[in-house]
């Protein structure tokens, strides 16, 4: 819960530091006040879909990292001790 708050707010401030130019930087009108229509390539869609894909993978192996360590499971020393009574 505290890395999906800390997330939202690096996020949220990022935001108002860069404003409505970081979420709609094409539409700023040209010198004669014309705006254009644009339309994302299929590869311009694709290596978007890779880059969110490539980050919510980092941030589930960094969860999967946390959550344990942020829990103190009682049972991951049991864990470790029986597989030292395994190896020997």
């Amino acid at each position: 819960m505290t890395l999906n708050l800390g997330c939202l707010l690096i996020y949220t401030g990022v935001y108002i530091e860069k404003g409505m130019a970081l979420v709609i930087p094409g539409m700023t009108p040209d010198t004669l006040g014309e705006f254009y229509e644009y339309v994302p390539t299929l590869s311009e869609v694709r290596v978007g879909a890779g880059i969110f894909a490539t980050g919510f993978l980092v941030f589930t192996v960094l969860c999967k990292i946390a959550i344990p360590i942020l829990q103190e499971r009682p049972d991951a020393n049991l864990e470790d001790a029986h597989l030292e009574t395994l190896r020997s």
